[in-house]
């Protein structure tokens, strides 16, 4: 009598010697992801790997790379005895000290994604980025320029109108003047109650030299120069009380 065999159940891989691909969890910067992905065809983990062989190649690292542990690993700091006896140094090879540094590639924040990479490659990206396998994947994207650096852009208060608005007047206590070098000429008068009047001389003047510059708003300007005279003037007053003048 005959019996219908049964499949054989399948046992997985067959064993072989080369190394197998691991899970790697870091935290990316997305433009540095979609940069590698498309370095890779399509692939993040297959361009993250060639990103990190051709940044090899480019820093002349084409021999394997030593334990980053083993390399970054420095003078092991000195710390106060423990009172319960216990030991307070770290284990040899754990890179005390070594510099982590700030990200290079723009301030978004990071997204967690999850990569497979070979042990090799993941050893080399750590090496790359002083210990930071995340830090190594943008230092590999930027030297093999799947990813580029942005110029920085300069600050909004770099061209501010009212930047360093201190170091335009000229103040002279004795005189009770403030000249501006818009050209308006500010005069300070006492009143009966120890307060301060401010009295501009030539601000028409003043207002049409600012709308023939370019100035959108010429009389909030110079609304803006008389509280700056008023101020650099009881300033001046307040230093010459505290200097005994």
């Amino acid at each position: 009598m005959k019996t219908a065999s049964s499949p054989r159940k399948r046992l997985g891989r067959p064993p072989t010697n080369r190394p197998l691909k691991r899970p790697v969890n870091v935290m990316l910067d997305p433009r540095v992801a979609e940069g590698l992905r498309a370095y890779g065809a399509g692939n993040l983990s297959g361009g993250v790997a060639l990103a990190a062989q051709n940044a090899g190649e480019r820093v002349g690292a084409k021999r394997a790379l030593p334990d980053v542990r083993a390399a970054m690993a420095g003078e092991p700091r000195t710390l106060e005895p423990r009172t319960d006896g216990k030991s307070t140094r770290k284990p040899d090879g754990l890179g005390a000290g070594r510099p982590l540094g700030r990200p290079l590639v723009g301030v978004a924040p990071r997204v967690r994604t999850t990569i497979q990479l070979y042990p090799a490659v993941v050893e080399q990206l750590r090496f790359f980025g002083d210990g930071v396998v995340a830090q190594g994947i943008e230092r590999a994207a930027v030297l093999v320029r799947a990813v580029r650096l942005e110029p920085a852009r300069p600050s909004s208060t770099t061209n501010h109108p009212n930047r360093n608005w201190k170091r335009r007047w000229q103040v002279d206590c004795d005189a009770g003047t403030a000249a501006h070098e818009s050209g308006l000429n500010a005069r300070f008068h006492r009143l009966a109650s120890g307060d301060w009047r401010v009295n501009v001389d030539n601000g028409p003047e003043t207002i049409a030299a600012l709308l023939a510059s370019g100035e959108p708003k010429p009389q909030a300007r110079v609304e803006r120069l008389i509280w700056e005279a008023h101020e650099l003037f009881r300033r001046a007053l307040d230093r010459r009380l505290r200097n005994g003048g």
